[in-house]
């Protein structure tokens, strides 16, 4: 081989390390400059999930309070008109109760009558009978 094609093949040689170094430099900063920017969007999106996740934690402690508070009026709601219809029962139960005294006082009363008018009709019955002659058999 020739010198010219020596030299020649020494130029290209060391135009490929150069370009391999140059090469291996850029990949490097390329290297550092993503890692940087995947650096700052893990920062960025871990800060937006906080926030995400505080507010979100936020709105649920609200929304869990606000239905302890409606859970509540619906209980206070629902024990008052409980304890309304048990008076209202109460009232009707006691109504009932005098209503069945009455009746009751009436059948009674009207045992007595009953007894006192079959009393008088065997009564009648025995003065009937011994106004008949013997021989009537009516």
């Amino acid at each position: 081989m020739d010198i010219e094609t020596s030299d020649a093949i020494e130029s290209v040689r060391t135009d490929v390390r150069e370009a391999e170094s140059s090469l291996r430099t850029d990949i490097r900063q390329v290297e550092t400059t993503l890692g940087a920017d995947i650096r700052r969007v893990e920062a960025t999106l871990g800060a937006e999930i906080r926030r995400v996740e505080t507010t979100l934690g936020a709105e649920i402690l609200r929304v869990e309070e606000s239905l302890r508070t409606d859970m509540r009026q619906v209980e206070t709601t629902l024990g008052d008109r409980i304890d309304d219809a048990k008076r209202h029962a109460d009232v009707l139960f006691e109504s009932v109760r005098v209503d069945v005294r009455i009746v009751a006082e009436g059948v009674v009363s009207i045992q007595h009558q009953v007894s006192a008018l079959s009393t008088k009709v065997d009564s009648l019955s025995t003065k009937v009978d011994s106004l008949r002659s013997p021989g009537d058999n009516r």
